[in-house]
């Protein structure tokens, strides 16, 4: 996939991730504050309830998906533009364990639980290994123990 011109270097490409990103945060953080954000937690505390306050679920529901699927469709574009591209080898199946695993530590229904969850995928594995010598494996056990 090709970069975008403002971005065909990969300091560039990587300041142009930082600031799409950047934005992304920025558009779910004004959908949870807003009339959006409060008929998704109705939905969520009870479906029941949001339906007899008036809030038409079904719009919300698929707002929702639409507001994911397209987050995660730039998502997919900056890791196809990025270098390396895309291959099968960058997603083996205990990624995704680890993955949920990580999510479900950082939390579920809190934006910046995404930005934890990263941290402890990407950050404290490289600080395990190299500034203590502590095997990464180690990080799964605690993984399992935080889930």
């Amino acid at each position: 996939m090709p970069r975008p011109s403002i971005a065909l270097g990969d300091t560039a490409y990587y300041r142009y991730a930082v600031v799409v990103v950047a934005l992304l945060f920025l558009l779910v953080g004004w959908h949870q504050k807003g009339k959006p954000g409060r008929a998704w937690e109705s939905i969520r505390q009870s479906l029941v309830t949001a339906v007899a306050a008036g809030v038409d679920t079904t719009l919300y529901k698929l707002w929702c998906f639409f507001l994911s699927a397209s987050i995660t469709g730039v998502a997919g574009a900056l890791l196809a533009a990025g270098p390396g591209g895309v291959s099968v080898q960058q997603f083996p199946v205990e990624n995704s364990i680890i993955l949920l695993a990580v999510v479900l530590m950082g939390g579920v229904y809190n934006i910046w639980g995404a930005v934890v969850a990263a941290f402890f995928l990407r950050i404290l594995p490289e600080l395990l290994d190299q500034k203590l010598g502590i095997p990464s494996e180690f990080l799964t056990m605690l993984f399992g123990v935080g889930v």
